[in-house]
């Protein structure tokens, strides 16, 4: 069972007179995506190793000026191999034929001595496995280096905010011995949600004469949302 849901972004230019931002609408999607992940995503997750993963999608095609968003879960059947959320919601998005993905809502285990058990890190979030981090997110077509992963829990609002290249590297360089104290940055809730959003709008505002790319406007949401980026 589709839990998508899909919009024509164009019709909200000709409302507002200016371009589509698809960053910061997603930006903006990220409370209600989460509400969604836990009570639509968890539903349709199976426990993987006691831990169940849900979360939220966000793509658009432009040619097409189409926003499209799909929650799903982890799976794990008696007999079959584990299914990651990522997985799953990128097999959805090519079956959709959706060209790029501005970024996904991550929800898993709160409690760190648990991920510590999956990760090996005791972060305070769930992040992507290590075959998702540099197979099924790093091969993929519609998913770039700036493509935005929010983590959090499904029961605890703990959040951390990456790029998918960003957390490729910092695993590598962890890999190594070298742990990044990024994995750890994280902000309690998400009551600064908004401050966080309107610190990604200033910063694109002052690049408003250059026509940002979304590749730009991903890189500067990440500093933005991480709490990394000061205006």
């Amino acid at each position: 069972m589709s839990n998508a849901l899909t919009f024509n972004y164009g019709r909200v230019e000709e409302l507002l007179g200016k371009p589509f931002d698809p960053v910061y609408a997603f930006l903006q999607q990220v409370p209600q995506l989460i509400v969604r992940a836990r009570e639509i995503g968890a539903r349709s997750a199976y426990s993987y190793r006691n831990v169940y993963v849900a979360g939220s999608i966000y793509g658009i095609d432009e040619s097409e000026k189409t926003v499209w968003q799909e929650t799903t879960g982890s799976v794990k059947r008696q007999g079959k191999e584990k299914v990651c959320f990522e997985k799953r919601a990128l097999a959805l998005a090519s079956k959709t034929l959706i060209p790029r993905i501005i970024g996904m809502v991550i929800l898993g285990a709160s409690d760190r001595r648990q991920i510590e058990s999956i990760s090996g890190l005791a972060t305070p979030t769930l992040h992507p496995c290590v075959v998702c981090r540099a197979e099924t997110l790093a091969q993929h077509p519609a998913v770039s280096a700036s493509t935005l992963a929010v983590t959090s829990g499904l029961q605890g609002d703990v959040n951390q905010v990456f790029s998918v290249g960003q957390l490729q590297r910092l695993y590598e360089r962890a890999g190594r011995g070298d742990i990044d104290a990024a994995l750890y940055e994280s902000h309690s809730d998400f009551t600064d949600w908004e401050q966080r959003l309107a610190r990604y709008g200033d910063a694109v505002q002052r690049l408003e004469g250059t026509a940002p790319s979304i590749d730009t406007r991903l890189g500067l949401a990440q500093l933005a949302m991480s709490g990394s980026l000061k205006i």
